[in-house]
């Protein structure tokens, strides 16, 4: 049986002065982002995104964040790809 949902993989650039990452995602059209992942180490290089709803697009924007908590750079916004099913 075919769960309902699917995951994707995003790399997590790396980032001068960065102490985090945030990564802001939301369905493609959606004027805001409604979904964050926070605080995700430097260490990680990749993160998973799960529970993406299967037949629906997803776009996502990453942000790193200082030793301050102050966001210091945003990715341009993308298009989430290489959807995997859960």
């Amino acid at each position: 049986m075919n769960g309902l949902f699917n995951q994707a993989t995003v790399s997590l650039p790396p980032v001068p002065n960065a102490a985090s990452y945030n990564i802001y995602y939301r369905q493609t059209g959606e004027q805001t982002f409604t979904n964050a992942v926070r605080n995700i180490p430097l260490s990680v290089h990749n993160y998973t995104i799960s529970d993406l709803k299967k037949g629906v697009n997803y776009e996502y924007q990453i942000s790193a964040v200082n030793s301050d908590g102050k966001e210091i750079y945003f990715s341009d916004i993308k298009p989430i790809t290489d959807l995997q099913s859960m």
